[in-house]
């Protein structure tokens, strides 16, 4: 969770979210406000943790990174999801920049630490309801379930035999992502 920039301050934006603790989340109701009109009551929400803007990328990794590079290095499929509203840091805590990795670079550094191996990167966006391979820029990809198994048909591998290799994969998906301008972030991915 962050706190309100300095843009939603001057529309008289309030910050309808707050970390009560580790463990839960408040979410006002707008009509409560900052002057103290009573609305619907406040509802409070459980999470295994919560991450407010005090947070760093590398408690982010240490609390959920390492243990996604633990079960991948075990062999077990792992996703990592970002949702949330325009401007929230999904961007941020998932890439980071070059002097704050988040977390993906630092995912993509464990799996490369002691042993030499070969891993194939795949670097796929959803959008508008449709798969984009942002390796290639390639729309129309398909997915297929085969009991527990799901696949997205048509995406790019790359093989990667480090994590430049595989780091490098990461930057060419970046430039393809979909992008606009929202009035909350002029560089906002879609």
């Amino acid at each position: 969770i962050r706190t309100i920039n300095d843009q939603e301050k001057e529309i008289s934006q309030f910050e309808a979210i707050k970390a009560e603790s580790e463990n839960s989340v408040t979410v006002r109701d707008p009509a409560n406000g900052w002057n103290g009109r009573r609305g619907r009551a406040d509802r409070e929400f459980p999470f295994r943790k919560v991450f407010g803007d005090s947070s760093g990328q590398e408690e982010i990794f240490e609390e959920v990174g390492r243990g996604a590079a633990e079960s991948l290095l075990a062999g077990k499929s792992t996703t990592l999801f970002a949702y949330g509203a325009t401007g929230a840091g999904k961007t941020h805590t998932m890439l980071g920049s070059p002097g704050q990795p988040g977390l993906v670079p630092r995912i993509v550094a464990r799996l490369f630490e002691g042993e030499s191996r070969v891993l194939e990167v795949t670097f796929i966006e959803v959008y508008n309801e449709g798969l984009v391979d942002l390796l290639t820029g390639g729309r129309g990809l398909e997915i297929r379930e085969a009991g527990r198994r799901t696949t997205v048909i048509g995406a790019t591998r790359i093989e990667a035999a480090n994590a430049a290799e595989a780091l490098a994969a990461l930057r060419v998906g970046e430039t393809n992502r979909t992008r606009e301008a929202t009035a909350a972030n002029e560089f906002s991915s879609r």
